[in-house]
């Protein structure tokens, strides 16, 4: 329903076929002679890595084409698995070289090359540097947008002392026209790169926002309120998100991803945000006025039109994305029935709860509040916590005319989306929004 598999074959081909054909170019370049099985898989390896790395800026370029064939969800996992498989490829790259031949430790020796060695030692400290920031989270030490410029500095690096490394060791680079290639793909690289980083804050100065108002949902949770200066502001589709800069900049590096929690019909922003750092919990200090840059919209967790029936399966701030589909419903008086399963440990830090349930009487609208802790009773209140069971219960009776949505942390979203699948509900007709895509 949502993502073809003739989509998802066609990029699984493209990604392929350009890296074989990247790859049998340069080996049917004049390479000089054999030098060894590990010694050519060795330098193969160098160039799968590359351009492994090469494909990760494209993934992360905020390219809409891309997303329509995955979703955002598995658009990042990859990115984020791609990207360690291209490190470790990497990495290998020399330790084989030098099992094979201890000569290649020169590369490191900085009285044989005072430069080289000094790029050497610098890539591999790049390359343990961006596994070690992309396996473990967010180090404490770190805040996320510190994180995200020490990954995007990281991953510069590893390219473009990659590329150089590549031109001045020749091996199959010796022709010209493979050197200009060489460039070229690299260049891609830092072109998408730069695109995210400079391009698209550039385009922003001409829309911005400002900060109508904030309203605190619960203790740790607020919602804040944009309104556009100077133009009509955004289209957008509920359920999408945006990247979200408060400041006199588009170029900071505050840059945040949040869903939209407002109706795609209303021209006043709503973004919620649960406390997790220091910019939401800036957030909730906010007067109003402030200036806001909005970068989107992002994201394909929307609803398609041939289903019949929308299934939510959200957990604490997860609810920001279904509030928005569930707004936009409303505003078009959309009779369609809709079930939603929503875990919180208690109903005080349930977000919108009294919206809930006045959309209830609005819509055809079934609210199953999952609870750690509670005091409620009713048919459609539960203590506990969302498990595969409770999920069977509230399934529709048609469950093939229905699209399934999994929001929030990542427990609940392995849980959700394995017992759907175990339920026969296809893939196809599962739209994931995880919150975990580092």
């Amino acid at each position: 329903m949502r993502y073809s598999l003739a989509q998802g074959l066609w990029w699984v081909f493209l990604f392929l076929f350009l890296g074989a054909m990247f790859l049998s170019f340069f080996a049917s370049g004049q390479a000089g002679e054999y030098r060894g099985f590990w010694t050519e898989t060795g330098a193969g390896l160098g160039f799968i890595g590359m351009a492994l790395i090469v494909s990760q800026f494209l993934t992360t370029g905020r390219f809409p084409f891309v997303a329509s064939s995955y979703g955002s969800d598995l658009v990042l996992h990859f990115h984020k698995y791609a990207g360690i498989a291209g490190v470790v490829l990497l990495l290998l790259h020399p330790l084989i070289l030098i099992v094979a031949n201890p000569d290649y430790l020169r590369f490191f020796n900085p009285a044989d090359n005072l430069p080289r060695a000094a790029a050497m030692i610098a890539v591999s400290i790049a390359l343990a540097g961006i596994i070690y920031t992309s396996t473990g989270g967010i180090p404490s030490w770190l805040s996320y947008e510190q994180w995200r410029t020490l990954h995007a500095f990281l991953a510069v690096s590893i390219l473009f002392i990659g590329a150089v490394h590549g031109l001045q060791v020749g091996n199959y680079l010796e022709t010209m026209p493979q050197k200009i290639l060489w460039s070229l793909f690299a260049l891609i690289g830092l072109v998408l790169f730069t695109h995210v980083r400079v391009i698209r804050p550039w385009l922003l100065y001409r829309r911005p926002y400002e900060v109508q108002k904030v309203v605190q949902e619960n203790s740790d949770s607020c919602s804040v309120y944009l309104v556009p200066k100077g133009h009509d502001g955004m289209s957008f589709k509920a359920g999408q998100f945006a990247w979200f800069t408060i400041g006199d900049s588009p170029f900071l590096l505050q840059q945040n991803p949040f869903s939209f929690s407002s109706s795609d019909m209303d021209s006043v922003l709503r973004f919620t945000a649960q406390e997790a750092g220091d910019f939401t919990r800036g957030l909730q200090k906010l007067k109003g006025g402030e200036k806001a840059w909005i970068d989107g919209p992002y994201g394909s967790f929307t609803v398609p039109k041939t289903a019949k029936g929308l299934y939510f399966i959200a957990g604490g701030s997860g609810i920001g994305p279904v509030m928005s589909i569930l707004l936009s419903m409303r505003d078009r008086d959309d009779s369609r029935p809709v079930k939603l399963i929503y875990g919180n440990p208690t109903v005080d830090q349930a977000i919108f709860y009294d919206e809930l349930e006045a959309l209830q009487k609005k819509l055809n609208l079934t609210v199953v509040h999952v609870l750690e802790e509670t005091h409620l009773e009713g048919p459609y209140i539960r203590q506990g916590l969302i498990d595969a069971e409770l999920i069977g219960q509230f399934l529709p009776d048609t469950p093939d005319q229905f699209a399934y949505y999994c929001c929030g942390p990542k427990p609940l979203m392995d849980l959700s989306e394995k017992a759907l699948r175990n339920m026969g509900i296809s893939w196809q007709r599962i739209i994931p929004e995880r919150f975990d895509i580092i």
